[in-house]
């Protein structure tokens, strides 16, 4: 029996010899697999990340989400979006329980960060066909939805769901809204919000039960400027382009008939005209509504109010290949780019650090 006993002695130092071999061969994998990345050689990065995960344990859960991403991510810069999304899934599915668990490292975080940014160069600052459109969309959600609830404010919600909008898909957009109210973090406001844009989409589709709903729940708790210009936002976040003149033109009638249309109720109600024409590329109007805005008495407005508009008036005139004396563009470019400003502020040093390597990886 004595035999018999070192011979289990050894095989379990076998064993033990060749998990241990396994694990350090996973591990040089990922290693070579981090360094030509960092050297930007994105193809043998991908092929390295792909062997270390097929070779590290199938318990080790962190180390398989950081693979999952990093791959996802890689898959994203060839714009293989298939194996980019199965990849997505498989890690932001393995994040999700970690997170339950408390199991979550630095590593890992910054992979998902990183997947997240990867994203986002596509949807918002690369031309992408609509379908392509869609799936980062998809693969967006999930990843906020099971990676970064705490992030999923009323901003980053409504960012999503106008992705959809920006591919003429109003019906998808308002099921991304269904979608991710359950999990959004905000306040009351916030949720009024979001439900009066949902409210929008489905009176764009022929059921205007709940917008007529909650207008007069808006113009029974607030002034007739106010739950107007409210209305008028939702409408141009839907773009319902063509419901924000009525809805404005009313309230400007009947501010009128109260003699309440002073110059800041003015300002407020072109203001949202402004953004809106400007939003759907009407700029000849942009510039008329700028110009009777700048034409009102300037002492009720402050400098950050008046370089905003002047910024606009820019665009527009820009866009008309008319000369621009303003000089105030950069400041409309400015407050147009915070229309995606749903990271946090520590994450913006890594978005600069991945859009200075995507440009270096195009020369």
């Amino acid at each position: 029996m004595r035999w018999l006993s070192q011979l289990l002695i050894l095989s379990t130092v076998l064993s033990s010899s060749l998990v241990a071999l396994a694990g350090s061969d996973w591990q040089s994998e990922r290693e070579i697999a981090d360094k030509l990345e960092r050297s930007h050689q994105d193809d043998e990065a991908l092929k390295h990340y792909r062997l270390a995960l097929a070779r590290v344990p199938s318990t080790d859960f962190v180390n398989r989400a950081y693979l999952l991403a990093q791959i996802s991510t890689h898959y994203l810069r060839k714009r293989d979006w298939t194996e980019a999304k199965k990849a997505l899934f498989a890690a932001t599915s393995t994040v999700q329980q970690l997170q339950k668990l408390g199991h979550l490292n630095d590593d890992l975080v910054l992979a998902i960060t990183s997947l997240r940014e990867e994203i986002n160069l596509h949807l918002y600052r690369e031309k992408v066909s609509f379908a392509e459109r869609k799936v980062l969309l998809v693969m967006s959600e999930n990843l906020d939805v099971n990676c970064l609830p705490q992030q999923l404010d009323y901003n980053r919600c409504t960012d999503l769901a106008r992705g959809y909008l920006g591919s003429a898909d109003a019906p998808a957009a308002l099921l991304c809204l269904e979608r991710l109210e359950g999990h959004m973090k905000g306040d009351a406001n916030d949720r009024f919000k979001l439900q009066l844009r949902k409210a929008v989409l489905n009176k764009v589709a022929g059921k205007p039960a709940d917008f007529n709903r909650l207008s007069r729940e808006l113009r029974a708790r607030s002034d007739i400027a106010t739950s107007a210009c409210a209305i008028a936002e939702a409408q141009t976040w839907a773009c319902d382009y063509n419901g924000v003149p009525i809805t404005i033109a009313q309230a400007r009638g009947q501010l009128a008939k109260d003699k309440k249309l002073d110059a800041d109720v003015q300002s407020r109600l072109y203001q949202v005209e402004i953004t809106n024409a400007l939003d759907r590329g009407y700029y000849p109007l942009g510039e008329q509504l700028c110009r009777k805005w700048l034409a009102l008495p300037q002492k009720a407005f402050s400098e950050k109010q008046r370089e905003s508009v002047k910024g606009s008036l820019s665009v527009c005139l820009q866009q008309q290949n008319k000369s621009d004396t303003t000089n105030a563009a950069s400041l409309y470019n400015q407050s147009k780019s915070k229309q995606f400003e749903f990271l946090v502020d520590e994450e913006r040093e890594a978005q600069k650090a991945i859009e200075q390597d995507r440009l270096k990886r195009r020369h």
